[in-house]
Formats: C-alpha cells, sequence, structure tokens
C-alpha cells in the first residue's frame, strides 16, 4: 500500500487525499478519495476584482511567465504557485509575493524572485485599490 501526502504504509493520517493499494503486479490498483474541505474565502472589505478581467490579463501574460521560467533555469520544476497581489491606485502592482508552492529544487528561488519582479510591474485592468487576490499559476516540466 502506497499513500499520498505523507502518510506512512498501511497508515492513514489526517490530511491525506487518499490512499492507492496494490499488489504483486501493477495491473490494477483501487483507489480510494476523501472529499476534501470547502474554503472559504474572507470579503474584500469592500475592494473588488473582476475575476473574469482578472484571468484575461494574467493569461495574456504567459509569454512573461514562462520567460521567468525558462531565464532561471528551472524547466525542471513542475507544480503550482499562489502569487498573491495587492492592487493599488489605478490597478497597479503595488505589493506581490508566493504564498503557497508545490515545487523546490535549483531554479526555484530564482524563478519566484523573478515573477515576483514581473508581477510588481503589472498594471491590472480591474480592480480597486486595496483588492487583494491569490493567482494560481501551473508551471509544467520542459522538454
Amino acid at each position: 500500500m502506497s499513500g499520498f501526502a505523507g502518510s506512512s504504509l498501511g497508515t492513514e493520517k489526517a490530511g491525506n487525499v487518499g490512499n492507492v493499494e496494490r499488489t504483486v503486479a501493477i495491473d490494477r490498483a483501487n483507489f480510494r478519495a476523501r472529499q476534501l474541505p470547502v474554503v472559504t474565502a474572507l470579503p474584500l472589505e469592500n475592494a473588488t476584482a473582476d475575476a473574469t478581467e482578472l484571468g484575461a490579463f494574467v493569461r495574456g501574460r504567459v509569454a512573461q511567465l514562462q520567460t521567468c521560467y525558462e531565464r532561471t533555469g528551472a524547466t525542471d520544476l513542475a507544480g503550482v504557485l499562489a502569487l498573491r497581489l495587492t492592487i493599488g491606485a489605478s490597478g497597479a502592482v503595488r505589493g506581490a509575493e508566493i504564498v503557497r508552492r508545490t515545487w523546490s529544487g535549483p531554479g526555484a528561488a530564482d524563478a519566484e524572485a523573478c515573477l515576483i519582479r514581473l508581477a510588481r510591474g503589472w498594471r491590472v485592468p480591474s480592480g480597486q485599490e486595496g483588492a487583494t487576490v491569490t493567482l494560481p499559476i501551473s508551471f509544467t516540466r520542459g522538454g
């Protein structure tokens, strides 16, 4: 039996998504998954950003994001980063930070620093001053 999210062989720990049981041959696997908890976002306290416009804005900058990934030599990394932006006056990004990551290894710190520098230069088309948004950005291995 092998598990996910740090479970030990033959045991389950709280917080795991599920586990996979396997027999001698790897021709069949039984998979059990538990329902994940619902996470409720905190209100923005009168500061808003349009999710549709923001998504289109970020998708329009995929080449910039990819450049950070490639120039720092991080192309062996794969995972998801959560980039939190704080919107200032006229949509200018006044703060950017990585608040969650699923990757690590050579090039990760340089790629993240590049992404933060890049995001701090953005001017978001929608969003009121003081709005904070977290963007999940997924990267896959090159090659």
